[in-house]
């Protein structure tokens, strides 16, 4: 995949999975079961779910700096299939095409 020059600050990704969390996902826990169909349908055979309160300590580097580790993280890690056309759906997050 080529890139270009341009890049958009962690905080601008940040507030647009705010945004999308608040306008989307409402009720119930539909993020998780996404994730969960997103798992399946990568041919996923595994998913793990781990719970991430203190990075920054846990790392063999405390330089860690960026702003979506600073804080407690539900991680969801699956062994599924990831092509380009995924990396690619994941690069344009919350474009309308």
């Amino acid at each position: 995949m080529s890139y270009t020059g341009f890049s958009t600050p962690s905080i601008a990704i940040i507030n647009q999975i705010q945004t999308l969390l608040k306008e989307r996902y409402k009720e119930g826990f539909p993020v998780i079961k996404e994730i969960i169909q997103n798992a399946n349908d990568g041919g996923a055979s595994t998913l793990h779910i781990a719970l991430v309160q203190n990075l920054k300590s846990q790392s063999l580097n405390p330089d860690i700096s960026h702003p979506l580790l600073k804080r407690p993280a539900l991680v969801f890690i699956n062994d599924g299939d990831f092509s380009d056309k995924d990396e690619r759906a994941i690069l344009w997050f919350g474009a309308d095409l």
